[in-house]
């Protein structure tokens, strides 16, 4: 079914007591999508709008406080919350990897990425990486399905696949990415889909929660509190626009030991990421 956005000018047009909506289709990457602008965020008719939604999955507005949303979900409207972690966002994180090991002006076959999958459940990812970078480490307790899709690598790709269950096939240079979070027992710099346990210290510098650049279609969609990971999640689970797979980083944020957590742009984490590289060398 066709996703549905519902957007809030709070004191906007048609200023009256009345509820007032006004709707609208648009298209973006060949998916049609549908557009409701109400008048108010609050005192909302939730059996009117649910019936208008017609069980379309619904992308709601910021704008909307939380009683509200609880009211509309009752009155069964189909409210859409990306997960923390989802294919996109392990998709978002690959590419990340790659363009900051490719834009850090570490020598290309130096630029590794470790990726630790303990069930092999990431293969795509790996994949993925392989297409771009000469190292990809994987770090897995399913070796049988390891050494398989090694296999396939070589016979479609010529690209080797490096794997191991001991923690020493990460990288020493490069990043490592851990899709489900998990710590190795060395200190890596790493890369995480989502902000680690506040508790957890690490010496070496931790990259997580990637920003996706927003294709420049969508960005008169993301108005009246339309959060725009929210929409890029949406279009691709439900719409499913594989294009959304080429997005690289916006912005991505860092931790370190005994620093304050930060956004920052691809270029600094790069920049750190080669600064590592020379520090190890003793350049």
């Amino acid at each position: 079914r066709m996703l549905l956005i519902i957007r809030c000018q709070e004191g906007g047009f048609r200023q009256r007591l009345r509820f007032h909506c006004e709707q609208e289709q648009v298209e973006v990457f060949g998916k049609k999508i549908r557009l409701l602008c109400l008048n108010r965020a609050s005192r909302l008719p939730a059996r009117k709008l649910a019936a208008l939604c017609q069980n379309m999955p619904v992308l709601l507005s910021s704008q909307i406080g939380e009683k509200q949303r609880e009211l509309l979900a009752r009155a069964g409207m189909r409210l859409y919350a990306a997960p923390a972690v989802s294919p996109l966002s392990l998709r978002l994180c690959v590419n990340c990897a790659i363009e900051l090991l490719e834009q850090s002006g570490i020598p290309f076959p130096c630029q590794a990425l470790g990726i630790i999958d303990p069930h092999f459940r990431h293969a795509a990812l790996t994949r993925h990486a392989l297409l771009h970078l000469t190292q990809v480490r994987i770090l897995t307790d399913n070796l049988p399905a390891a050494q398989q899709f090694a296999h396939q690598m070589m016979a479609e790709y010529g690209a080797p696949v490096t794997f191991s269950d001991n923690p020493d096939v990460l990288p020493e240079d490069g990043l490592t990415f851990s899709p489900e979070g998990i710590l190795p027992e060395r200190n890596l710099p790493l890369l995480f889909p989502t902000q680690p346990a506040s508790d957890m210290t690490w010496t070496a510098p931790i990259f997580y929660s990637p920003k996706p650049v927003l294709p420049e279609q969508l960005a008169a969609l993301t108005t009246e509190g339309v959060d725009s990971r929210d929409l890029l999640e949406a279009l691709y689970a439900l719409e499913r626009c594989k294009m959304l797979e080429k997005q690289g980083p916006a912005s991505l944020y860092l931790r370190k030991n005994g620093e304050v957590e930060k956004e920052i742009a691809p270029a600094e984490a790069s920049r750190i990421l080669l600064q590592l590289f020379h520090e190890k060398r003793g350049m």
